[in-house]
């Protein structure tokens, strides 16, 4: 009798186990899967600032060049413009 008691009482702990190291994979994963979504999310928001950045950039020579071409390029380079970022 107490050897089926020790197997058994093995057996569950064997179960045990398994299914406590097994939330523990979930857990690890469910963790890495977080980290790489945040890394995405900055990496993604890195890019959208850059991008405006450069618009801001673009915008600010065309108007040094509006500037220093004077009234009447300013019309040339305002169509130009508008081509560019229609």
């Amino acid at each position: 009798m107490e050897i089926a008691q020790e197997e058994v009482l093995t057996c569950l702990g064997v179960h045990l186990h398994d299914r406590f190291f097994r939330i523990q994979q979930k857990l690890k994963v469910e963790g890495k899967a977080w980290q790489l979504l945040f890394a995405i999310s900055v990496d993604t928001l890195r890019r959208n600032i850059e991008v405006q950045l450069f618009h801001i950039a673009f915008i600010n020579s065309v108007n040094t060049c509006i500037v220093s071409f004077g009234v009447l390029s300013y019309r040339l380079l305002y169509s130009l413009v508008q081509m560019r970022y229609a």
